[in-house]
């Protein structure tokens, strides 16, 4: 880091913090997110945090409150790619009692309805009076 930036602790704090918020894991309470390697990570940004002149205002970060988040879909006869893409949310990092995913069917002919079972955490709703996103969204 001093050779990269040498002089600039602005340059090296601006670093460190980015390097934290891109990798924490809030749910693991660790520095293991975007990496294959973890530890090492953890440890180069630990040796990092060691700089001279450097005062991380990582408490702040650490102990910031996410927002929470609702995730909105209208669909229309795609629950093949539906599936993938809960799939893919429910998966996530996010913390789980931040978001809610929402589902919001403009009553498609295929089997929308069997997601429900798969995702009971997933809310399902149904816009069938009048066949548009703009009204799936607006439900």
């Amino acid at each position: 880091m001093q050779t990269f930036f040498p002089n600039s602790e602005e340059k090296q704090k601006y670093w460190l913090e980015k390097q934290f918020i891109r990798n924490y894991d809030f749910e693991k309470n660790l520095l293991s997110k975007n990496t294959k390697d973890s530890e090492t990570l953890s440890a180069r940004l630990y040796e990092a945090t060691r700089l001279k002149n450097i005062d991380l205002d990582l408490d702040n970060f650490l102990n910031s409150e996410k927002p929470f988040v609702s995730v909105i879909l209208p669909v229309y006869n795609d629950s093949e790619r539906l599936k993938i893409c809960l799939d893919l949310l429910s998966s996530q990092s996010y913390p789980k009692d931040k978001y809610e995913i929402i589902v919001i069917d403009n009553n498609s002919t295929d089997n929308i309805k069997d997601l429900h079972e798969l995702f009971p955490n997933v809310i399902f709703l149904l816009e069938d009076k009048i066949q548009s996103s703009y009204a799936a969204r607006n439900k």
